[in-house]
């Protein structure tokens, strides 16, 4: 025996007492509204609104059915032959059959990390590559959707490699060699896509994969020189294997930067026959004389062909632009920005996590997803959001959404991935949306092979299943309700307004002496004065003042500096409770280990961590972060909770995975140049109003700054300093603007709307914010509805921006149709009652431009 590998031995033991083959054992669990069972070979899983069944097969459990019990809408495909809801390729896929272990339900709540839910776990081992697979099934009360996620261990993984096949039949390209730079200055002149790019001392090589050897191709490609170093580089393709070598770009001097974006050059070169005989070719920016070769954006084009720019990751304004001036005869059917799109195989996952058995046909097909880096999304032409919708026959593949939305007339069924991945951050595995024959699949697992383990179950990403009916309000609805019970919210440790130290700094050091003793010592004054709940300590608190870096100096580890700290926190903690104010703290994501974490929130019980600068590029350093981040929040008893910061493009939170520890750090927005900074209002309305759509905006700090002192470059100047607070009330106002720079006046106006505020924010927190009006341009009728389906009141904050000329508008309220209404101004006093109409319009008026209206609702 001792020469039988120890899982497979673990297998042979748990196989003779497993589940027997076809038959599910019997369970009955109920809570509140939930109900599990099962039924022979079946397990039923639902609450009052959704039920979803699975079916025990050869290869483990496969959905049959979700069906909305609110409509009776079920979801289905009777000539669906899929043989399991999970898989990864080599392992667990529809060549290894499997064996159910065990299966089991009860209560819980994950530590207290998300609502009280019933978890079933099904266990299956497969003896072909002595893997297991451990699938957990989260069913919540009243929820309108169930959460599933997959986890594996292996003795046969390490001896897998990655296949590298895509889904895809449309071109792509990928980065081979090259480093991403973005420079923010250059950000400032010029558009995202060519301030952007790849360098490398020798060459830039992509790789273009899926060209149709019978069809020609051209490619096209920008690049400028940022350093002005006066370079010159040249291009070349190749065939895959390199023995066909053509330069189609001749050695060219590197056009200089002189702070205009049209100095940025464009070439186009046709890819010469000979090169492509296997559906792959090699591009080559090669160094000829200078420090690097750059390039900033490569794209295909494919005589006659077909361009679906919805498939491609890629800014939609830049895809638009470039379609339109392709050379007669061609189409744009690939793209790649080299800035931000690094060298993962962004069409090869190694498994799928879900599976929906419906089809597209005659079905509309909705995919939605939000770009991070917000540090350089600061541009009309960079909106946070974007959406692409599909109907027809057509099985399109996408893999820079969150979310896919099945609708047929007012019913719905979404997909939603539980992961890291934004629309320009692919990230670690985290797939597409397939579709199927037999349906759709959720794939991408996180995980490679080298990452499974023997002894311990990894985990996969999850996957949320929604049901809706009624159409586009209640799609938003049913995501922001399932969003609340696994996301949970504690609204004493929660809710609040934050002033952080970070917001006035004009360089590194600047805002790392905001964060000195002396200087917090004083802010607090003026954040008590304002009417702001807590002071966030950012960077700056755990260095010396000749400290360079934001790493601790001085081997004290993160512990406040003794040189600009000589009394450590005392002084600090003292002050925050003569003047009750919370306190927050910085530190550096993957630096910062928990027992420095758990010593600070000892002596100064600090309410809120910011965890800045991660970059997860792995499925072990996600693990550890959320390891790390778990085991402080236990030890504070969930008293202290994490934000996280999206503000870059590295592969960090995401917006739909890792909440349960707290929010997320939206933005950083100054008062000083350069421009992809600079608080604009309008922007950061725009900003907030796209993130309401799919996202519950009390899980984000949505940031204010102070127009008094903003930089005439933009429009801030001409706007109140309480119209830049009101447009942040719905979701945790965060001021990065540091409060001795408002005027006395600001002050006081700006506590008298929070004292106002504070009345009315259990009830807004508590609710589900919906933007309304028309999406912010600057002269918009825009907004915020904060709706609670089980109350007959909710809020609303409206705006009439800068450069609108209407002084009365009618805007469609949420869920509100017909209904009698009494509107309360909750900053004059004066009610009204008025009736909707019949798609919940009413008319509001605001007298002058750049003012807005903080209301209350009350139906009668």
């Amino acid at each position: 025996m001792k020469n039988i590998p120890r899982l497979l031995l673990i297998g042979i033991i748990i196989l003779l007492t497993s589940c027997s083959g076809n038959k599910l054992p019997g369970i009955q669990r109920q809570f509140l509204d939930v109900k599990v069972s099962t039924n022979n070979n079946h397990l039923l899983v639902e609450n009052s609104k959704i039920r979803r069944i699975w079916k025990l097969s050869e290869w483990g459990l496969v959905t049959e059915s979700i069906t909305n019990l609110t409509s009776g809408k079920s979801w289905e495909n009777s000539e669906s032959m899929q043989h399991c809801d999970w898989a990864y390729t080599g392992l667990v896929d529809e060549k290894t059959a499997g064996e159910l272990v065990r299966l089991t339900a009860k209560r819980n709540n994950d530590e207290g990390f998300t609502s009280e839910h019933i978890e079933v776990i099904a266990e299956f081992y497969y003896p072909a590559t002595e893997s297991f697979i451990q699938y957990k099934i989260w069913v919540y009360p009243d929820a309108p959707g169930i959460r599933t996620q997959a986890f594996i261990k292996s003795e046969a993984a390490s001896s897998l490699s990655k296949e590298k096949k895509g889904h895809t039949e449309q071109p792509w390209i990928e980065l081979r060699t090259g480093k991403n730079v973005n420079p923010y200055s250059a950000y400032e002149f010029t558009d995202l896509w060519f301030a952007s790019a790849s360098v490398h001392h020798k060459a830039v090589e992509l790789r273009a994969f899926n060209l149709n050897p019978a069809k020609k191709y051209k490619i096209g490609l920008s690049w400028w020189d940022w350093k002005n170093g006066g370079g010159k580089q040249q291009v070349r393709i190749t065939s895959v294997d390199g023995e066909a070598d053509r330069i189609v770009v001749p050695a060219t001097r590197i056009p200089d930067f002189q702070g205009k974006k049209e100095n940025a050059e464009i070439l186009t070169a046709e890819v010469p026959d000979g090169i492509n005989v296997d559906g792959t070719v090699q591009i080559y920016v090669d160094n000829v004389e200078g420090v690097d070769a750059t390039v900033s954006e490569v794209w295909l084009m494919e005589e006659n062909g077909k361009s679906n720019l919805a498939l491609m990751m890629g800014e939609e304004a830049r895809l638009n632009e470039i379609a339109k001036n392709v050379d007669e005869g061609y189409a744009l059917v690939a793209y790649f920005d080299c800035g931000t799109q690094v060298n993962l195989d962004a069409f090869v996952t190694s498994g799928y996590t879900d599976f929906v058995p419906i089809r597209p046909d005659n079905l509309t097909r909705r995919y939605m997803g939000y770009y991070n880096d917000t540090q350089h999304r600061n541009k009309w032409n960079t909106p946070i959001y974007r959406e692409a919708t599909f109907l027809g026959q057509d099985k399109e593949n996408i893999n820079w959404a969150n979310i896919l939305s099945v609708e047929k007339g007012d019913e719905g069924l979404m997909l939603v991935k539980e992961s890291h991945k934004c629309v320009n951050q692919y990230g670690v595995d985290t797939g597409e949306f397939l579709w199927t024959k037999n349906g759709v699949l959720n794939t991408g697992t996180s995980l490679l092979p080298q990452e499974i383990t023997v002894d311990e179950y990894k985990w996969l990403w999850g996957s949320w299943t929604l049901v809706f009916d009624g159409g586009g309000d209640r799609r938003e609805l049913a995501l922001k309700q399932f969003d609340r019970c696994r996301f949970p919210i504690n609204l004493d440790r929660d809710m609040y307004t934050v002033m952080c130290t970070w917001g006035h700094s004009k360089n590194q050091r600047d805002g790392r002496n905001y964060a000195t003793e002396p200087e917090i010592l004083k802010e607090m004054d003026y954040v008590a004065e304002t009417g702001i709940d807590m002071l966030l300590i950012d960077d700056g608190w755990q260095s010396s003042l000749e400290n360079k870096s934001a790493m601790p100096d001085g081997d004290i580890g993160w512990k406040p500096h003794p040189s600009t700290y000589p009394y450590g926190w005392q002084n600090v903690i003292d002050k925050s409770k003569k003047l009750d104010l919370k306190l927050g703290l910085w530190g550096i994501a993957q630096q910062m280990p928990a027992k420095d974490m758990i010593w600070n929130w000892e002596e100064i019980r600090m309410n809120q961590l910011k965890l800045d600068f991660a970059n997860f590029g792995t499925h072990d350093k996600l693990n550890s972060m959320m390891d790390t981040v778990r085991r402080f929040m236990l030890h504070t008893n969930h008293q202290c909770k994490i934000s996280w910061d999206l503000t870059e493009n590295a592969a960090r939170y995401g917006y739909y995975w890792a909440r349960e520890y707290g929010n997320l750090h939206f933005m950083n927005r100054k008062p000083f140049l350069p421009m992809n900074v600079l608080y604009v209002p309008s922007l950061a309305l725009r900003d907030f109003w796209l993130l309401a759509k799919y996202n519950n905006l009390n899980k984000y700090q949505l940031v204010i700054q102070n127009p008094e002192v903003v930089d005439h470059a933009s429009d801030a100047f001409l706007h109140s300093p309480e119209y830049c607070v009101a447009l942040a009330l719905m979701g945790v106002p965060e001021f990065m603007a540091v409060t001795r720079f408002y005027s006395p006046e600001a002050r006081a106006d700006i506590r008298e709307l929070l004292e106002m505020y504070k009345k009315h924010r259990k009830d807004i927190f508590t609710g589900y914010v919906f933007p309304v009006g028309n999406e912010p341009t600057n002269a918009s009728w825009t907004g915020f509805q904060s709706y609670h389906p089980e109350k007959d009141f909710g809020y609303l904050t409206l705006f009439r921006e800068l450069n609108n000329g209407e002084n009365e508008k009618t805007i469609r309220l949420r869920f509100l149709q017909n209904q009698k209404v009494r509107i309360t101004n909750l900053q004059t006093g004066i009610q009204k009652i008025i009736q909707t109409g019949n798609n919940g319009e009413l008319k509001f008026k605001i007298e002058q431009a750049a003012s807005y209206r903080f209301l209350r609702y009350d139906i009668l």
